[in-house]
């Protein structure tokens, strides 16, 4: 008599791919200071006192991935520069594409030895100063644009 499947299927040993053993008894810390930073600033850090006081009195966010409104609770008071992200500074463009930055000197819109084609698809200016030409209509699009020009006309309004 014969066996099931499954039943032969789990008296087969198991293959196990073989892992390196961890450590356990050896503590290895989630997160380091940078030295620089550490030399930057005269907090120390305050062994008695609670994470979210010490990230509060090194001026750090206590938790980044719910900044805004849902984070702040009666027990934590954080400052509000820190919860909301900076205000991005204006692009200035000049006239042959190159973009001014008040940090650096000038932002490069795009070499000359790229196609045009690769910089409408990038973002840049093209050479010719003109957008990239529009994609050619589906079939069904263009059935749908004959049928809508076949009952309104030239009135897109």
């Amino acid at each position: 008599m014969a066996r099931s499947r499954r039943k032969y299927r789990n008296s087969r040993p198991k293959v196990k791919v073989g892992l390196p053993k961890l450590k356990p008894h050896i503590f290895k810390a989630a997160f380091t200071v940078p030295e620089k930073l550490r030399a930057v600033t005269s907090v120390q850090w305050d062994e008695g006192g609670s994470v979210l006081q010490n990230y509060r009195s090194f001026g750090v966010v206590s938790n980044p991935n719910l900044i805004g409104a849902l984070s702040r609770s009666k027990r934590v008071v954080e400052s509000d520069s820190l919860q909301q992200p900076p205000e991005p500074e204006p692009i200035q463009v000049d006239d042959n594409g190159e973009i001014k930055d008040p940090e650096f000197q000038v932002i490069d819109g795009g070499s000359d030895l790229e196609e045009d084609d690769l910089k409408s698809a990038l973002g840049k200016r093209r050479r010719d100063g003109k957008t990239a030409p529009l994609q050619t209509l589906t079939c069904m699009q263009r059935v749908y644009v004959s049928r809508l020009i076949s009952k309104y006309g030239n009135d897109y309004q």
